[in-house]
């Protein structure tokens, strides 16, 4: 007979629907690029300011997932930046200042931009959407985040024809991030750390820039 032991960071039940519900839901970083047939992004989830009392569309859940509680989320991360371990990165990244980032956007655009937290908000329709995921990993949540769609900063830039893809690369700063003080040798990966999506993809309805979640601000260790 065949006995799976459930590992500690896999949620209960058979599936990742089956967890519990957030109690109080009423209430990868330094530029961005378009060009060269690349964008370079910063992750928006490391916003901090901003958030407390913002309005939004809420998501109507209209396929009854249950989401994983606001702990679960904030305290199983990927941040290789600070550790490998899911559980350090929501005890270290309260060093990380994110006060007065903005967005450079640049590159192949019409309209090249450089965008603070504070446009963001009010330039943008903020909304939640509740997405289900899986990771590579083998591990999963169901999120409320808070944010709008990549495509209406596209289209506020206006990428020319010749741009073909958008890459996201996370803050280069070892000053900030331990792992990235370490040689190069002895980092757990590669950095700045680097992901892309084609533009198509990006001006797909799916493709959405999180600046929070469960109507808070994003948490530090959640960018």
């Amino acid at each position: 007979m065949f006995i799976k032991k459930k590992k500690i960071w896999e949620i209960d039940g058979a599936n990742e629907n089956n967890v519990t519900d957030e109690d109080f839901f009423k209430k990868r970083r330094d530029f961005l690029k378009l060009g060269a047939g690349s964008l370079v992004g910063l992750n928006l989830l490391s916003m901090q300011s901003l958030m407390a009392g913002i309005e939004y569309k809420k998501d109507k859940n209209i396929n009854n997932l249950k989401l994983n509680t606001y702990k679960q989320i904030t305290t199983y991360n990927n941040f290789y930046e600070f550790s490998t371990n899911k559980a350090k990165p929501a005890e270290m990244a309260h060093t990380l200042n994110t006060d007065n980032w903005k967005i450079e956007v640049s590159g192949l655009v019409e309209k090249p931009m450089t965008i603070s937290m504070d446009t963001i908000f009010k330039k943008f329709p903020i909304q939640e959407r509740i997405y289900k995921f899986r990771c590579v990993e083998a591990w999963a949540m169901v999120v409320p985040w808070i944010g709008f769609p990549l495509s209406h900063l596209l289209k506020q830039v206006v990428p020319t024809s010749k741009a073909k893809y958008i890459v996201f690369e996370t803050l280069l700063d070892p000053k900030s991030f331990p792992d990235q003080a370490r040689n190069k040798f002895f980092a757990n990966i590669e950095y700045p750390y680097v992901e892309g999506l084609r533009i198509d993809e990006a001006y797909n309805e799916l493709s959405f820039l999180a600046v929070g979640l469960y109507g808070k601000k994003m948490p530090k260790q959640n960018g």
